[in-house]
Formats: structure tokens, sequence, C-alpha cells
């Protein structure tokens, strides 16, 4: 069985595949597209998109306990986790694996109640904001420029040779899996005036010759495609948006597609990629 669990932004987590809760559900990894169409009498029906809207599912579980101390506590843990992302108006996650899905849960029936039996059986009605199952895979990369040349990545002898043994630079790659093109979350640290990163097909500039975005040694920027924002942090701390500041010339939060794509930077960077299924991988 997959390890599932909900963890609310808190970070504070229940295990629903373990005692005391048993998550009980099997549509848990069912799964549907809306569509638009246009229905023509000469040609037929024709679909003209698939999308999706907010999804609810009502999920069992099961919460058992040895005693009615625990089993009091047991229930009492359940709520208190789940409540708070409501109460805060934040997701929560509820993940499977690797891969999660944010949510908040909306309603609670209790079907089977048993305080002697020390047994409930929770349908809980969970409200998911995203409707699609995401994985975050991360990487870091170097700046890519001249020092490079400086690292040995070969083998080196105390005597020379008219040939180098060398195994070549280490990949500068990354790899979206699923089939969805991929969101993404990118920091990129200072120093540097103006910084780009490219993606595959895909590049993105923050700042011009005219109007630079200027990073110091102990500051970044964070590019979120989902969030739709460009975010420099300064040094002490202080955040400011420079989303006035990204490449207009073309369609900046473009996602990273499906494959193999070459990374190339002019400052140190971690990578996010968000990949997409509408079910998890099965294991």
């Amino acid at each position: 069985m997959m390890n599932v669990k909900y963890v609310n932004h808190c970070g504070q987590e229940i295990n629903l595949s373990d005692w005391p809760y048993i998550i009980q559900s099997e549509n848990l990894f069912d799964w549907e597209w809306e569509y638009n169409f246009t229905d023509n009498r000469d040609v037929g029906a024709r679909i003209t998109a698939f999308y999706r809207t907010l999804l609810t599912k009502n999920i069992d579980i099961a919460i058992y306990a040895g005693t009615r101390a625990e089993f009091a506590d047991a229930l009492n843990q359940f709520y208190s986790v789940i409540g708070i992302d409501v109460a805060d108006m934040i997701p929560g996650k509820l993940i499977v694996g690797d891969d999660y899905l944010r949510c908040f849960v909306a309603a609670s029936e209790k079907t089977v109640w048993s305080q002697g039996f020390r047994v409930a059986m929770y349908t809980c009605k969970f409200v998911f904001v995203d409707s699609i199952w995401t994985r975050e895979i991360p990487y870091s990369f170097r700046a890519t420029d001249d020092t490079d040349k400086a690292i040995d990545w070969g083998l080196d002898y105390p005597y020379d040779y008219p040939y180098d043994y060398t195994v070549g630079k280490p990949p500068r790659v990354v790899h979206v899996a699923s089939i969805i093109p991929g969101d993404f979350s990118m920091v990129v640290f200072g120093p540097v005036v103006n910084p780009s990163v490219a993606i595959g097909p895909n590049t993105y500039v923050v700042g011009n010759d005219v109007n630079p975005l200027i990073l110091e040694a102990n500051e970044w920027v964070t590019i979120d495609s989902q969030a739709k924002s460009i975010v420099k942090t300064h040094a002490g701390g202080v955040t400011e948006s420079v989303l006035n500041l990204r490449n207009k010339g073309q369609q900046f939060f473009v996602l990273i597609p499906p494959g193999l794509h070459v990374v190339s930077s002019n400052a140190y960077l971690d990578l996010t990629i968000f990949e997409h299924r509408s079910e998890p991988p099965w294991k």
C-alpha cells in the first residue's frame, strides 16, 4: 500500500495509512477532465478544449484506538491538524509517496461511531485546489561561465601526456518526466546583474540595460510560475516585487515542456520543477 498522509500548512501531519488512521476510499486516484465542444449537424461533435475545475471528493477515513484516552487523543489530533488550514485559509497537502494535491477538508460526517469499541468512520469532504497531482524535482546549478575551465573534471598525472584523460563537464540538464508541461520556481543568487536563465527553448531574463536588476552577494531573486511572481530578497531579508523588470518581449512564465533540457545561467541557481500528473505513478 502507498504511504498516504495529510500535512497542513504549518507542517503538522497525520499518517492516513497507519494506526490509528486508515484511509478507506477507493476513489483517491480517480480523475476527470472537463471539456468544451461544438456540435455541428454536418460534421458531428468536436471537442475544442479540455480544462480542470475545482475538484471535491468524499474520502472515508477510519479511526481506531486501544483505549478511550487514545481514542479521544486521535480524534482531537485529527481535527487540530485539518482544521487550521480552513481557519487560516491556506491549503494543506494530501501526499501519496512523492506526489501531492493541495487541499482543504471542508466537511466531516461521522458515518460510524462507537466510543465503546473505540472506532469511528469519518467521511471527509476534500476540496482540492489544484485538482492535479504534483511532484517537486529540485536541481542546483552553478553559473555558466569561463570559471568552469579552471575545474579539473578528468584525471591528472605527475608526468605530462600528449593527450588528456577527461570525462567532460557534468551535464547541466533537467528532465520533465510527466506528459504535462511543468511549473517551476527558481532562485537566482547574487552577485549578478540582470539574472538570465535558459532552460531548453525558454529564456527568463529579469532586468535590462535601461532598468537593471542588481543582486549583491547576499541577495537573490525568486521566479515562480505558479504565483506569476518575481520577488527580490535584499540582504536584510526585505522582499520587493520586481515583476515590472521581466523581459516583456515574450510571454515570461512559460512552463517547461516534457523531455530533457539543457540549462544555462549567468549566476548560481536553485531550480524546482513541479511535475503534474492526473494520477501518481504506481509502485
